[in-house]
């Protein structure tokens, strides 16, 4: 039986309180216990929403971490694409040996791959 109703039926079998006051106690437990009873899931639930706001922030600080270090590896990779090219010129311009371009061209490309498979990761 509901609290509510056991209150209701306790009042009609005994009939009024004859002394002003009486059941007082009885009246702010009864409050009291309704009132925990719809505070205490808010306050769970906002136990939980902060533990997974705390959760959520060491997750951000781990992949803002691992984006810092793919930067500095995307700026590597980059910087190497750069020396690559710069070895490469003038062995296209001055015409040198077939196997120094195609051994330059083979580290160009795999160096553009690892560019491309880290801005991939990157974005």
């Amino acid at each position: 039986m509901e609290p509510v109703a056991a209150a209701a039926m306790a009042t009609e079998a005994n009939g009024p309180s004859p002394k002003t006051g009486e059941g007082r106690n009885s009246m702010q437990s009864f409050v009291n216990s309704h009132v925990m009873s719809i505070l205490e899931p808010l306050a769970e639930h906002i136990k939980e929403i902060d533990t997974n706001g705390k959760r959520s922030t060491k997750e951000i600080a781990s992949v803002a971490e691992r984006l810092d270090k793919s930067d500095g590896r995307l700026d590597g990779l980059d910087a190497a694409y750069r020396r690559l090219e710069e070895q490469l010129r003038p062995v296209k311009e001055d015409g040198k040996v077939e196997d120094q371009i195609l051994a330059l061209s083979q580290r160009l490309a795999a160096v553009e791959g690892e560019c491309k498979i880290a801005r991939d990761a990157h974005s």
